[in-house]
Protein backbone atom coordinates (compact mmCIF):
# COMPACT_ATOMS: atom_id res chain seq x y z
CA UNK A 1 0.00 0.00 0.00
CA UNK A 2 1.42 3.29 -1.26
CA UNK A 3 1.70 6.51 1.28
CA UNK A 4 -1.14 8.90 2.47
CA UNK A 5 -1.10 12.36 2.01
CA UNK A 6 -2.96 15.98 2.48
CA UNK A 7 -4.15 17.86 -0.28
CA UNK A 8 -5.24 21.62 0.40
CA UNK A 9 -8.43 21.67 -2.12
CA UNK A 10 -8.73 25.90 -1.86
CA UNK A 11 -5.36 26.28 -3.06
CA UNK A 12 -2.50 25.25 -5.70
CA UNK A 13 1.53 26.31 -6.61
CA UNK A 14 0.95 30.10 -8.40
CA UNK A 15 3.01 28.45 -11.36
CA UNK A 16 2.28 25.96 -13.38
CA UNK A 17 4.75 23.37 -13.10
CA UNK A 18 3.55 22.37 -17.02
CA UNK A 19 4.34 25.76 -18.79
CA UNK A 20 6.16 27.22 -15.87
CA UNK A 21 3.57 30.48 -16.26
CA UNK A 22 2.33 32.22 -13.26
CA UNK A 23 -1.76 31.30 -12.50
CA UNK A 24 -4.23 31.91 -9.97
CA UNK A 25 -3.11 30.22 -6.79
CA UNK A 26 -7.12 29.46 -5.80
CA UNK A 27 -8.91 26.92 -7.15
CA UNK A 28 -12.48 26.32 -8.18
CA UNK A 29 -13.56 24.83 -4.98
CA UNK A 30 -11.70 27.57 -2.97
CA UNK A 31 -14.46 29.04 -0.10
CA UNK A 32 -16.46 25.50 -0.82
CA UNK A 33 -16.83 22.04 1.32
CA UNK A 34 -13.77 21.41 3.83
CA UNK A 35 -10.49 22.62 2.54
CA UNK A 36 -8.23 19.85 3.53
CA UNK A 37 -8.67 16.47 2.47
CA UNK A 38 -6.48 12.70 3.21
CA UNK A 39 -5.51 10.94 -0.17
CA UNK A 40 -4.34 7.35 0.27
CA UNK A 41 -4.57 4.23 -1.54
CA UNK A 42 -6.25 1.05 -0.50
CA UNK A 43 -5.12 -2.59 -1.19
CA UNK A 44 -8.19 -4.31 -2.33
CA UNK A 45 -8.49 -8.16 -2.43
CA UNK A 46 -8.16 -8.97 -5.80
CA UNK A 47 -4.16 -7.23 -5.39
CA UNK A 48 -5.38 -3.54 -7.14
CA UNK A 49 -5.10 -0.25 -5.23
CA UNK A 50 -8.21 1.81 -4.92
CA UNK A 51 -7.64 5.70 -3.85
CA UNK A 52 -9.52 6.84 -0.56
CA UNK A 53 -9.65 10.08 0.82
CA UNK A 54 -11.44 11.88 3.62
CA UNK A 55 -11.84 16.04 3.87
CA UNK A 56 -11.51 17.99 7.12
CA UNK A 57 -12.52 21.23 7.92
CA UNK A 58 -9.18 22.24 9.43
CA UNK A 59 -5.15 20.93 8.77
CA UNK A 60 -4.73 19.52 12.52
CA UNK A 61 -7.60 17.21 12.07
CA UNK A 62 -6.60 15.92 8.91
CA UNK A 63 -3.05 15.94 10.21
CA UNK A 64 -4.38 13.48 12.76
CA UNK A 65 -6.06 11.29 10.85
CA UNK A 66 -3.10 11.05 8.42
CA UNK A 67 -1.43 9.82 11.34
CA UNK A 68 -3.72 7.19 12.10
CA UNK A 69 -4.53 6.00 8.61
CA UNK A 70 -0.09 5.68 8.15
CA UNK A 71 -0.30 3.82 11.95
CA UNK A 72 -2.73 1.38 10.98
CA UNK A 73 -1.30 0.65 7.83
CA UNK A 74 2.07 -0.07 9.09
CA UNK A 75 0.35 -2.06 11.76
CA UNK A 76 -1.66 -4.27 9.79
CA UNK A 77 -4.74 -2.87 11.43
CA UNK A 78 -5.94 -0.94 8.75
CA UNK A 79 -9.56 -2.14 7.50
CA UNK A 80 -10.87 -1.48 4.31
CA UNK A 81 -14.80 -0.81 3.43
CA UNK A 82 -15.00 1.78 6.49
CA UNK A 83 -18.25 3.78 5.93
CA UNK A 84 -17.35 6.81 5.92
CA UNK A 85 -20.89 8.52 5.60
CA UNK A 86 -22.29 6.32 8.27
CA UNK A 87 -23.79 8.82 11.26
CA UNK A 88 -23.37 7.74 15.22
CA UNK A 89 -27.45 8.09 15.09
CA UNK A 90 -27.91 5.81 12.43
CA UNK A 91 -25.42 2.87 14.54
CA UNK A 92 -26.99 3.30 17.86
CA UNK A 93 -30.14 2.52 16.54
CA UNK A 94 -28.96 -0.69 14.35
CA UNK A 95 -27.00 -1.46 17.46
CA UNK A 96 -30.83 -1.57 19.53
CA UNK A 97 -32.16 -3.45 16.69
CA UNK A 98 -29.46 -5.97 16.93
CA UNK A 99 -30.85 -6.72 20.73
CA UNK A 100 -33.45 -9.35 19.97
CA UNK A 101 -32.67 -11.09 23.49
CA UNK A 102 -33.31 -7.73 25.43
CA UNK A 103 -36.17 -7.38 27.76
CA UNK A 104 -38.92 -4.41 26.54
CA UNK A 105 -38.39 -2.46 29.26
CA UNK A 106 -34.93 -2.28 28.87
CA UNK A 107 -35.15 -1.55 24.94
CA UNK A 108 -37.76 1.19 25.74
CA UNK A 109 -35.10 2.58 28.42
CA UNK A 110 -32.52 2.27 25.59
CA UNK A 111 -34.96 3.93 23.11
CA UNK A 112 -35.50 7.12 25.75
CA UNK A 113 -32.31 7.74 26.40
CA UNK A 114 -31.29 8.03 22.29
CA UNK A 115 -33.73 10.16 22.11
CA UNK A 116 -33.53 12.57 24.94
CA UNK A 117 -29.64 12.39 25.89
CA UNK A 118 -27.67 10.62 22.59
CA UNK A 119 -29.74 12.21 19.33
CA UNK A 120 -29.02 15.70 20.71
CA UNK A 121 -25.51 15.48 20.07
CA UNK A 122 -24.83 12.83 18.03
CA UNK A 123 -27.15 11.83 15.86
CA UNK A 124 -26.16 13.45 12.71
CA UNK A 125 -22.08 13.04 13.39
CA UNK A 126 -20.51 11.05 11.05
CA UNK A 127 -18.62 7.78 12.67
CA UNK A 128 -15.43 9.07 10.81
CA UNK A 129 -15.56 12.60 13.07
CA UNK A 130 -15.62 10.71 16.36
CA UNK A 131 -12.40 10.98 18.57
CA UNK A 132 -11.84 10.16 22.08
CA UNK A 133 -12.05 13.78 23.00
CA UNK A 134 -15.43 14.65 21.46
CA UNK A 135 -16.82 11.24 24.25
CA UNK A 136 -14.63 12.55 26.64
CA UNK A 137 -16.26 16.02 26.26
CA UNK A 138 -19.80 15.04 26.16
CA UNK A 139 -19.58 12.89 29.39
CA UNK A 140 -18.36 16.09 31.17
CA UNK A 141 -21.53 18.03 29.84
CA UNK A 142 -23.52 15.31 30.92
CA UNK A 143 -22.34 16.04 34.47
CA UNK A 144 -22.31 19.19 34.41
CA UNK A 145 -25.98 20.20 32.81
CA UNK A 146 -24.63 21.71 29.69
CA UNK A 147 -24.86 18.83 26.91
CA UNK A 148 -27.70 19.45 24.75
CA UNK A 149 -30.92 17.43 25.19
CA UNK A 150 -34.17 16.61 24.10
CA UNK A 151 -37.07 18.28 25.70
CA UNK A 152 -40.06 15.95 26.73
CA UNK A 153 -42.44 16.03 29.41
CA UNK A 154 -39.71 14.84 31.91
CA UNK A 155 -36.75 17.54 31.39
CA UNK A 156 -39.17 20.62 30.88
CA UNK A 157 -36.90 22.74 33.50
CA UNK A 158 -34.28 20.97 34.75
CA UNK A 159 -30.72 21.56 34.09
CA UNK A 160 -28.97 19.81 36.09
CA UNK A 161 -26.13 17.42 35.54
CA UNK A 162 -26.64 13.46 35.47
CA UNK A 163 -25.40 11.28 38.39
CA UNK A 164 -22.39 9.04 38.04
CA UNK A 165 -24.76 5.46 37.35
CA UNK A 166 -26.61 7.43 34.34
CA UNK A 167 -23.74 9.38 32.79
CA UNK A 168 -21.96 5.20 32.94
CA UNK A 169 -25.16 4.18 31.25
CA UNK A 170 -25.47 6.28 28.38
CA UNK A 171 -21.45 6.13 27.88
CA UNK A 172 -21.83 2.08 27.68
CA UNK A 173 -24.66 2.37 24.96
CA UNK A 174 -22.45 4.52 22.92
CA UNK A 175 -19.48 2.34 23.07
CA UNK A 176 -21.47 -0.57 22.59
CA UNK A 177 -22.61 0.94 19.29
CA UNK A 178 -19.07 2.13 18.44
CA UNK A 179 -17.78 -1.22 19.34
CA UNK A 180 -20.76 -2.93 16.52
CA UNK A 181 -19.45 -0.47 14.34
CA UNK A 182 -16.19 -1.91 14.69
CA UNK A 183 -17.05 -5.36 14.15
CA UNK A 184 -19.01 -4.61 11.02
CA UNK A 185 -16.34 -2.52 8.88
CA UNK A 186 -17.64 1.10 9.70
CA UNK A 187 -15.33 1.85 12.30
CA UNK A 188 -11.19 1.46 12.23
CA UNK A 189 -11.61 1.67 16.32
CA UNK A 190 -13.83 2.32 19.16
CA UNK A 191 -13.07 5.77 20.33
CA UNK A 192 -14.92 5.56 23.65
CA UNK A 193 -12.62 2.44 24.99
CA UNK A 194 -10.57 3.39 27.80
CA UNK A 195 -12.01 6.05 29.04
CA UNK A 196 -12.28 7.47 32.41
CA UNK A 197 -15.86 7.09 33.82
CA UNK A 198 -17.05 8.65 36.99
CA UNK A 199 -16.81 6.09 39.91
CA UNK A 200 -20.22 4.01 40.02
CA UNK A 201 -22.50 5.33 43.49
CA UNK A 202 -23.55 2.86 45.84
CA UNK A 203 -27.68 2.86 46.39
CA UNK A 204 -28.49 3.85 49.90
CA UNK A 205 -30.64 1.75 52.04
CA UNK A 206 -33.40 3.46 53.75
CA UNK A 207 -35.06 1.62 56.63
CA UNK A 208 -38.22 3.27 57.71
CA UNK A 209 -38.95 2.43 61.12
CA UNK A 210 -42.51 1.49 61.74
CA UNK A 211 -43.83 4.81 63.28
CA UNK A 212 -42.71 6.42 59.91
CA UNK A 213 -43.71 3.66 57.62
CA UNK A 214 -47.34 4.26 59.29
CA UNK A 215 -47.28 8.52 59.14
CA UNK A 216 -46.26 7.51 55.13
CA UNK A 217 -49.49 5.51 55.04
CA UNK A 218 -51.33 7.82 57.05
CA UNK A 219 -50.25 10.43 54.96
CA UNK A 220 -51.84 8.64 51.26
CA UNK A 221 -54.37 9.91 49.75
CA UNK A 222 -57.16 7.47 49.18
CA UNK A 223 -57.36 4.19 51.20
CA UNK A 224 -56.34 2.26 48.01
CA UNK A 225 -53.19 3.79 48.20
CA UNK A 226 -52.94 3.67 52.07
CA UNK A 227 -53.37 -0.26 51.35
CA UNK A 228 -50.31 -0.15 49.17
CA UNK A 229 -48.18 1.74 50.78
CA UNK A 230 -48.50 -0.96 53.18
CA UNK A 231 -48.44 -3.72 51.46
CA UNK A 232 -44.46 -2.21 49.74
CA UNK A 233 -43.42 -1.49 53.63
CA UNK A 234 -44.21 -4.56 55.27
CA UNK A 235 -44.79 -7.59 52.53
CA UNK A 236 -41.82 -5.69 50.46
CA UNK A 237 -43.02 -6.61 46.31
CA UNK A 238 -41.29 -4.61 44.02
CA UNK A 239 -43.77 -1.93 42.52
CA UNK A 240 -44.54 -3.22 39.45
CA UNK A 241 -45.72 -6.62 40.87
CA UNK A 242 -47.94 -4.78 43.33
CA UNK A 243 -49.91 -2.63 40.87
CA UNK A 244 -50.19 -6.05 38.40
CA UNK A 245 -52.12 -7.95 41.17
CA UNK A 246 -55.48 -8.99 40.39
CA UNK A 247 -58.24 -9.68 42.77
CA UNK A 248 -57.70 -13.73 41.81
CA UNK A 249 -54.63 -13.45 43.14
CA UNK A 250 -55.64 -12.72 46.59
CA UNK A 251 -56.84 -15.33 49.03
CA UNK A 252 -57.69 -12.87 51.68
CA UNK A 253 -58.96 -16.08 54.46
CA UNK A 254 -55.69 -17.84 53.84
CA UNK A 255 -53.82 -14.48 54.49
CA UNK A 256 -51.63 -15.07 51.27
CA UNK A 257 -51.50 -13.08 47.91
CA UNK A 258 -49.47 -14.41 44.99
CA UNK A 259 -47.66 -12.63 42.56
CA UNK A 260 -47.92 -13.68 39.24
CA UNK A 261 -47.11 -10.69 36.93
CA UNK A 262 -45.34 -7.35 36.86
CA UNK A 263 -46.34 -4.06 35.15
CA UNK A 264 -43.38 -2.79 32.78
CA UNK A 265 -43.11 -1.28 29.71
CA UNK A 266 -42.54 -2.42 25.67
CA UNK A 267 -39.78 -1.79 23.84
CA UNK A 268 -42.10 1.48 22.20
CA UNK A 269 -42.60 2.46 25.90
CA UNK A 270 -46.38 1.42 26.35
CA UNK A 271 -47.59 -0.33 29.39
CA UNK A 272 -47.76 -4.11 29.47
CA UNK A 273 -47.74 -6.80 31.92
CA UNK A 274 -45.47 -10.12 31.93
CA UNK A 275 -43.59 -12.57 34.69
CA UNK A 276 -42.04 -11.63 37.70
CA UNK A 277 -38.01 -10.71 38.09
CA UNK A 278 -37.07 -14.67 38.50
CA UNK A 279 -39.84 -15.65 35.88
CA UNK A 280 -41.92 -17.59 38.74
CA UNK A 281 -44.68 -16.85 40.58
CA UNK A 282 -44.50 -16.61 44.63
CA UNK A 283 -46.70 -16.48 47.36
CA UNK A 284 -46.20 -13.74 50.40
CA UNK A 285 -47.88 -13.54 53.36
CA UNK A 286 -50.83 -10.59 54.69
CA UNK A 287 -50.70 -9.27 58.21
CA UNK A 288 -54.10 -9.55 59.09
CA UNK A 289 -54.71 -4.92 59.35
CA UNK A 290 -53.70 -5.61 56.09
CA UNK A 291 -56.38 -8.56 55.16
CA UNK A 292 -59.13 -5.53 55.99
CA UNK A 293 -57.57 -3.22 54.46
CA UNK A 294 -57.33 -5.11 50.93
CA UNK A 295 -61.07 -6.84 51.53
CA UNK A 296 -62.36 -3.12 51.71
CA UNK A 297 -61.33 -1.98 48.58
CA UNK A 298 -61.79 -4.91 46.92
CA UNK A 299 -64.89 -5.84 47.59
CA UNK A 300 -67.64 -6.78 44.60
CA UNK A 301 -64.78 -6.04 42.39
CA UNK A 302 -64.31 -8.61 39.30
CA UNK A 303 -61.50 -11.33 39.71
CA UNK A 304 -60.21 -9.75 36.89
CA UNK A 305 -59.96 -6.22 38.08
CA UNK A 306 -57.01 -4.88 39.59
CA UNK A 307 -56.54 -4.56 43.37
CA UNK A 308 -54.91 -1.20 43.00
CA UNK A 309 -56.54 0.56 40.26
CA UNK A 310 -57.41 4.38 38.66
CA UNK A 311 -60.45 6.00 39.74
CA UNK A 312 -61.76 4.67 36.12
CA UNK A 313 -61.01 0.94 37.08
CA UNK A 314 -57.84 1.09 34.87
CA UNK A 315 -54.67 -0.33 36.06
CA UNK A 316 -52.08 2.59 38.09
CA UNK A 317 -49.04 3.68 35.79
CA UNK A 318 -46.26 3.97 38.46
CA UNK A 319 -44.75 6.55 36.89
CA UNK A 320 -48.46 8.67 37.18
CA UNK A 321 -48.38 7.12 40.82
CA UNK A 322 -45.21 8.48 41.77
CA UNK A 323 -45.67 11.92 40.71
CA UNK A 324 -49.12 12.08 42.04
CA UNK A 325 -50.41 10.13 45.17
CA UNK A 326 -46.74 9.02 46.21
CA UNK A 327 -45.17 12.28 46.69
CA UNK A 328 -48.32 13.45 48.42
CA UNK A 329 -47.76 10.84 50.90
CA UNK A 330 -43.72 11.09 51.32
CA UNK A 331 -44.41 15.23 51.63
CA UNK A 332 -47.31 15.00 54.27
CA UNK A 333 -44.93 12.46 56.35
CA UNK A 334 -42.21 14.52 55.98
CA UNK A 335 -39.72 12.15 54.41
CA UNK A 336 -39.15 14.59 51.52
CA UNK A 337 -35.42 14.51 52.44
CA UNK A 338 -33.73 11.09 52.61
CA UNK A 339 -34.56 9.92 49.34
CA UNK A 340 -37.42 7.68 49.75
CA UNK A 341 -39.06 5.56 46.67
CA UNK A 342 -41.51 2.77 46.54
CA UNK A 343 -38.80 0.58 45.71
CA UNK A 344 -36.70 1.14 49.21
CA UNK A 345 -39.88 0.32 50.97
CA UNK A 346 -38.35 -2.86 50.26
CA UNK A 347 -35.43 -2.66 52.50
CA UNK A 348 -38.09 -1.52 55.38
CA UNK A 349 -40.08 -5.17 54.85
CA UNK A 350 -36.79 -7.03 55.07
CA UNK A 351 -35.82 -5.04 58.26
CA UNK A 352 -39.11 -5.63 59.83
CA UNK A 353 -39.00 -9.55 58.77
CA UNK A 354 -35.33 -9.40 60.27
CA UNK A 355 -35.91 -7.69 63.33
CA UNK A 356 -39.11 -10.24 63.98
CA UNK A 357 -36.92 -13.17 63.30
CA UNK A 358 -37.28 -13.96 59.56
CA UNK A 359 -34.29 -16.12 58.75
CA UNK A 360 -32.59 -16.12 54.71
CA UNK A 361 -34.57 -18.46 53.32
CA UNK A 362 -38.06 -16.59 54.45
CA UNK A 363 -36.89 -13.14 53.74
CA UNK A 364 -35.24 -14.68 50.30
CA UNK A 365 -39.02 -16.05 49.30
CA UNK A 366 -41.05 -12.82 50.52
CA UNK A 367 -39.19 -10.30 48.43
CA UNK A 368 -38.88 -12.77 45.54
CA UNK A 369 -34.57 -12.98 45.25
CA UNK A 370 -33.03 -15.71 43.02
CA UNK A 371 -31.19 -17.13 46.01
CA UNK A 372 -30.20 -16.83 49.74
CA UNK A 373 -26.79 -15.12 48.12
CA UNK A 374 -28.60 -11.79 46.81
CA UNK A 375 -30.86 -12.07 50.06
CA UNK A 376 -27.57 -12.05 52.39
CA UNK A 377 -25.54 -9.72 49.83
CA UNK A 378 -28.11 -6.98 50.44
CA UNK A 379 -29.17 -7.72 54.14
CA UNK A 380 -26.38 -9.24 56.26
CA UNK A 381 -26.13 -6.19 58.70
CA UNK A 382 -29.22 -6.60 59.40
CA UNK A 383 -28.38 -10.21 61.39
CA UNK A 384 -25.47 -9.23 63.45
CA UNK A 385 -27.76 -10.02 66.63
CA UNK A 386 -28.83 -13.45 65.18
CA UNK A 387 -24.84 -13.89 65.21
CA UNK A 388 -24.17 -13.11 68.37
CA UNK A 389 -27.37 -15.47 69.73
CA UNK A 390 -25.48 -18.36 67.92
CA UNK A 391 -21.86 -17.38 69.54
CA UNK A 392 -24.19 -17.23 73.23
CA UNK A 393 -25.57 -20.78 72.39
CA UNK A 394 -22.15 -22.50 71.48
CA UNK A 395 -20.61 -20.84 74.48
CA UNK A 396 -23.25 -21.89 76.71
CA UNK A 397 -23.12 -25.45 75.16
CA UNK A 398 -18.99 -25.42 76.08
CA UNK A 399 -19.60 -24.47 79.87
CA UNK A 400 -22.38 -26.89 80.42
CA UNK A 401 -19.97 -30.25 78.50
CA UNK A 402 -16.83 -28.62 80.57
CA UNK A 403 -19.29 -28.84 83.86
CA UNK A 404 -20.33 -32.08 83.19
CA UNK A 405 -16.54 -33.59 82.37
CA UNK A 406 -15.44 -32.09 85.63
CA UNK A 407 -18.48 -33.46 87.55
CA UNK A 408 -17.30 -36.79 86.19
CA UNK A 409 -13.62 -36.69 86.98
CA UNK A 410 -14.60 -35.67 90.75
CA UNK A 411 -16.75 -39.09 90.92
CA UNK A 412 -14.05 -40.93 89.62
CA UNK A 413 -11.66 -39.54 92.20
Amino acid sequence: MARAWITDRWTRSPIDPKTGERRDPKTKDHGHGSRWRVDWYEQQSDGTRKLRARSFRTKPLAEDYLAKVEHDIRSGTYRTGVDEARTVGATVRDWLASHHRAKPSTLAAYKQDLRVWIEPTWNARRLADVRALDVEQWLSALRDGTADRAYTKEFTTDRGGLGPSRVRRLHSILSGSFTYAVRHGWMLSNPAQGIELPAAQTTEQVFLSIDELEALADAAPTPSDRALIHLLGYVGPRIGEAVALRVRDLDLHARRATIRETATTDAEGRDTFGPPKTGKPRTVPLPRFLVDELQEITDGRDLESFVFRTPRGAGLNVHNWRARQWSTAVEGAGLGEIGLTPHKLRHTAASLAIASGADVKLVQRMLGHKDAAETLNTYAKLWPDSLDEVTERVEKKRRKALRKAHAGARHHD
